[in-house]
């Protein structure tokens, strides 16, 4: 009845579908950009935005109900907030997002114990972020957030990186030699990346 529908009953965390196959050839739909709208259980929200957030050449929307708390780490935590973590960096890196508005827990049925949020992000097609190697950014973005409390140039000691080269990298781009992992914008991140490029790579 509805020959443009196809329902995959499946595990999201277990589908292993390659991004090439999202719209496989000859669909009615192929050349065009999906969007993806979904309720997401709180345990793997980070998760699933890892897996969508990279596929902006053939997702240009995610439009995604969340819980209050992790719409406001992922949308209003910015360089310097306590929230501000390695999704943060992610999320600006591949994405637009914005928060859309709060859900009263009431609006559900059962009512959870929390409030949700709508927010939504305008995908980048690979054209048009960063153009870094992204597994290396976000290997030395997860390295610098191991431990939040310390420095930034010690903890990217763990892939191969002396402190005194990170210093001197932060230094060139006019931040402190003590900067902490959660002080700098996604943008800072990037830059940093590429001073640390220029110097002996891990």
């Amino acid at each position: 009845q509805f020959p443009q529908l196809e329902v995959i009953t499946d595990d999201f965390m277990r589908w292993r579908k390659k991004e090439k196959d999202l719209v496989p050839p000859g669909s009615c739909i192929e050349g065009t950009r999906l969007k993806v709208v979904a309720n997401l259980p709180y345990n793997i929200t980070s998760e699933v935005l890892k897996r969508l957030l990279p596929l902006g050449d053939q997702i240009s929307d995610l439009v995604l109900m969340v819980q209050f708390e992790a719409a406001e780490r992922l949308i209003s935590s910015s360089a310097g907030d306590g929230d501000y973590r390695p999704i943060s960096v992610r999320v600006n890196f591949y994405s637009k997002p914005s928060f859309v508005r709060k859900v009263d827990k009431s609006s559900y049925f059962p009512e959870p114990a929390v409030d949700g949020a709508v927010v939504t992000f305008k995908l980048l097609r690979s054209a048009e972020i960063p153009q870094v190697d992204a597994e290396r950014f976000f290997k030395m973005v997860g390295a610098a957030f191991t431990s939040k409390r310390k420095m930034l140039k010690n903890n990217l000691q763990q892939i191969g990186y002396h402190p005194v080269q990170v210093g001197e990298a932060l230094e060139a781009l006019g931040l402190s030699m003590t900067q902490r992992p959660n002080q700098l914008t996604c943008d800072q991140y990037m830059q940093l990346q590429v001073t640390l490029d220029q110097t002996a790579a891990p």
